[in-house]
């Protein structure tokens, strides 16, 4: 039977009830909800700093100055053509105010395309029951936190790359679960699970059997050549 796992971070008391009170799942997939990411899940561009940031530039308009976990020259933020610049800012705060004056508020697009809120059990439930489907259960772990930079990512650990074992990764999923995850919803979190799982998981398992095919096409040629 499925049920939650709290970490070794605890589990709020209100996630608890959560989990608790939602059906349960006969399934091979562990899920656990974390406070925050463990430093050994933590990839370089985890901002450590997001939710002070994110405050000061929402309360007072300051740039956002984010501290890494690691070192981000790839992301390019350093770069002029990065630079955060308010040459046009009275332009796109009016298209933004008219917008919302005429359409509403952004929660009615959201309520139309990804439907109403659900519970962190829900959600649960309906990961686990997409995984289930396609054939995966029990292929990765679960987790849940509220510190990520976005609504969800896939992460694999295990030896390098050079080391070629890729039958030795570990996958796991990563959601947020505060309710700035607008993918919080009755599809959107199926929509979230199509992305996550099926491109950025799935090209993972490509990466994995990638070696396998072609060793085994080699082993096929090899024989062929041998046997004519």
């Amino acid at each position: 039977m499925y049920r939650s796992q709290p970490s070794q971070l605890g589990m709020p008391s209100s996630d608890k009830s959560e989990m608790d009170n939602a059906p349960h799942l006969s399934v091979k997939t562990p899920v656990k909800i974390l406070r925050e990411t463990p430093l050994k899940y933590q990839s370089n561009d985890h901002i450590n700093n997001l939710q002070e940031e994110k405050e000061n530039f929402l309360k007072f308009g300051k740039v956002p100055r984010f501290t890494f976990a690691g070192a981000v020259d790839w992301l390019g933020i350093n770069k002029k053509k990065a630079e955060i610049r308010f040459d046009f800012f009275q332009e796109a705060r009016y298209i933004l105010e008219r917008v919302r004056d005429v359409y509403g508020s952004g929660d009615v697009f959201l309520d139309a395309a990804f439907g109403e809120r659900i519970s962190l059990g829900q959600a649960s439930q309906t990961v686990l029951q997409y995984l289930k489907s396609h054939g995966l259960d029990g292929s990765l772990s679960v987790f849940w936190t509220s510190d990520l930079n976005c609504s969800g990512k896939m992460l694999w650990q295990g030896p390098n790359v050079r080391y070629n074992r890729p039958e030795a990764r570990k996958f796991t999923l990563w959601l947020k679960k505060s309710n700035e995850n607008v993918y919080l919803r009755e599809h959107g979190i199926k929509s979230l699970m199509d992305h996550e799982i099926g491109t950025h998981f799935v090209s993972f398992l490509c990466q994995v059997f990638r070696g396998y095919m072609l060793l085994s096409l080699l082993i096929f040629l090899f024989t062929f050549e041998i046997s004519w």
